[in-house]
């Protein structure tokens, strides 16, 4: 490596380090739920000026939603589940119908 390129390089590793001392630090979990708390605090004073049947409307169209969202992870977990199951099978067949015959084909 010349000398040209060493204080280039030099030179990057200095501007990153300077870029990094003056990012902001992270948010703080403090910070985070604060934000939440205020997001919950909006949506119960939006749904509490809904009239009764917009109040029910959102009950059920949030229930749909969450049934919906688990229906949606069940159906991931069983398709994990499966494709395991799949995985042994295919694995047990390999290594009983074409293992012992690349075995005796070696030993010919």
């Amino acid at each position: 490596m010349n000398p040209e390129e060493q204080r280039r390089l030099e030179r990057q590793v200095e501007n990153l380090e300077a870029e990094l001392n003056q990012q902001k630090p992270l948010q703080s979990h403090f910070e985070t739920s604060q934000s939440i708390q205020s997001l919950y605090s909006q949506f119960i004073i939006w749904y509490r000026g809904l009239a009764p049947v917009g109040q029910v409307a959102v009950i059920v169209g949030g229930a749909l939603i969450g049934l919906s969202l688990v229906s949606t992870v069940v159906k991931l977990i069983s398709l994990a589940f499966n494709l395991a199951v799949l995985g042994a099978i295919v694995y047990v067949a390999y290594k009983f119908f074409l293992a012992p015959q690349a075995r005796n084909s070696n030993d010919s």
